[in-house]
């Protein structure tokens, strides 16, 4: 994350909400990512990556697949910049 692009107060929020959505993975869930997103502008942009890059490893760890055009589609993400998150 390009941290000098957002304030310390956005990088806070955007680490509680990652954890927030890992802890539900934890619990057994298989959170929405939509369920998740809380800012505007490229702090959202910034939330989405990392979401979608946290969904990605916890449903391959787990077996469950996920197409890479399913995000794009979903999360309004261009698909390539999906698959470059994959990398």
């Amino acid at each position: 994350m390009n941290s000098e692009a957002f304030s310390a107060d956005e990088l806070l929020a955007i680490d509680a909400i990652c954890n927030r959505f890992e802890a539900a993975w934890n619990a057994g869930e298989s959170p929405n990512i939509l369920d998740f997103l809380a800012f505007d502008g490229l702090a959202r942009r910034q939330l989405l990556r990392e979401l979608i890059q946290i969904d990605m490893q916890r449903r391959a760890a787990a077996g469950i697949p996920r197409d890479v055009d399913a995000y794009a589609e979903q999360h309004i993400l261009d698909a390539d910049e999906v698959r470059r998150l994959q990398a």
